[in-house]
C-alpha cells in the first residue's frame, strides 16, 4: 500500500470524528505519526498509527500492535493523573473498525536538552506511583529479572544463529534472582532517546513513546541509557555499580536488542558489526566478573 493509500484509509477511519490527517511527520519501527486537524475543536493534532496489525520480529514476542497504543495511552493518562507535567494534555484512544489510533496534541522535536533537564524528567518518572495494569514488556512475568533472563535466552538464540559467542546464560542465571535488589522498583521508560522528547509551540517539554516501559530498578534504565550513548548524565550510581554481573546483564540485554534491530528490522551492516563487537566486550567483562564471584564463594 502506498503512502497516499495509507493516508486515505486513515482519513476514512477518522471521518466520524471530523479529524483530517494531512501529512506524515514521523515514523519508527512500530508506528507512524501524522499531522492532522480537528474540525470540532479547530486545533492541530497528531495521530499515531501502528504499522502492522501484529508485531513479529527477532526481539519481541508476537503480539497485537493494538497493545502498543493502548499501553501508551494508559501510561500517559496514569502519569497525567499523578501530576507528571510532561504528558500531553490532549489524549484520545480511538477504536475503529480496522485498528486503534492515538490522537494527541501536535508537538514538535525538542531543542537539544541539557543533561540536567533529562535527569529531572527521569527523576519525575521514577517517582511516579506504579501503574496497576500489566505492562506489555513484562511478558506476564512478576519480576523484571525474569523478563531479562527470558529476553536474553530468546534474543541470544537469534544472535548465535550468525555469531558464535563464548557464553552460556546458565553461567549467570543465579545473578538475576527475582527480588534480589535492595533498591525500590519504579516505572521505567526504557527508551530514553532525543527523539522521544517533544515540545509544544510554547516550548513546553513532553516525554513520549512508552512501548518499552517496565517496572524495575532504576539501574536498569541507566544501563540501557549507557548502551544507547545519547546522554551523558551524572549517573546516580557509583561507576562500579555498572560493572557488576547484574548490571552487565542489563547492558547485554540492550546490546543484543540493538544488534537484532540493525541486522533485520532497520538493516545497517556497520552498526550491526559495532553492536556485535559491543556484545563481545560485555560478554568478556561478564566472564571476568563471574570468575571473581566464583572465587569469592
Amino acid at each position: 500500500m502506498t503512502d497516499k493509500d495509507k493516508l486515505f484509509m486513515l482519513n476514512k477511519m477518522l471521518q466520524e470524528r471530523r479529524i483530517v490527517a494531512t501529512t506524515k511527520i514521523g515514523e519508527g519501527l512500530e508506528s507512524i505519526v501524522y499531522e492532522g486537524f480537528d474540525h470540532v475543536t479547530n486545533e492541530q493534532v497528531a495521530i499515531k498509527q501502528t504499522r502492522e496489525a501484529h508485531i513479529n520480529n527477532g526481539n519481541d514476542l508476537i503480539h497485537e500492535s493494538r497493545e502498543i497504543l493502548a499501553q501508551e495511552y494508559a501510561l500517559l493518562k496514569h502519569l497525567q493523573k499523578n501530576g507528571f507535567t510532561h504528558s500531553p494534555k490532549r489524549l484520545a484512544f480511538i477504536e475503529t473498525s480496522r485498528e486503534p489510533l492515538l490522537v494527541m496534541d501536535r508537538l514538535y522535536p525538542a531543542k537539544p536538552l541539557s543533561n540536567k533537564e533529562v535527569a529531572n524528567v527521569l527523576a519525575s518518572v521514577h517517582a511516579m506511583p506504579l501503574p496497576t495494569f500489566l505492562l506489555r514488556g513484562m511478558e506476564d512475568y512478576n519480576d523484571v529479572n525474569e523478563v531479562i533472563v527470558a529476553r536474553l535466552s530468546r534474543r541470544l538464540t537469534v544472535i548465535e544463529s550468525f555469531v558464535s559467542l563464548p557464553f552460556s546464560l546458565d553461567q549467570v542465571r543465579p545473578f538475576l534472582v527475582p527480588g534480589q535488589e535492595h533498591e525500590q522498583y519504579c516505572l521505567l521508560h526504557m527508551d530514553v532517546r532525543p527523539q522521544n522528547f517533544l515540545e509544544s509551540q510554547d516550548g513546553e517539554l513532553f516525554f513520549l513513546d512508552w512501548s518499552n516501559a517496565l517496572i524495575g530498578p532504576p539501574l536498569l534504565e541507566f544501563c540501557r541509557m549507557m548502551e544507547y550513548g545519547d546522554f551523558d548524565l551524572a549517573l546516580p550510581f557509583e561507576k562500579a555499580a555498572f560493572k557488576t554481573v547484574r548490571a552487565l546483564l542489563y547492558r547485554l540485554d540492550t546490546a543484543v536488542m540493538l544488534a537484532i534491530v540493525f541486522y533485520s528490522e532497520q538493516r545497517n551492516e556497520q552498526r550491526f558489526k559495532q553492536q556485535v563487537k559491543r556484545i563481545y566486550n560485555i560478554v568478556g567483562a561478564l566472564q571476568e566478573e563471574v570468575g571473581k564471584a566464583t572465587v569469592r564463594k
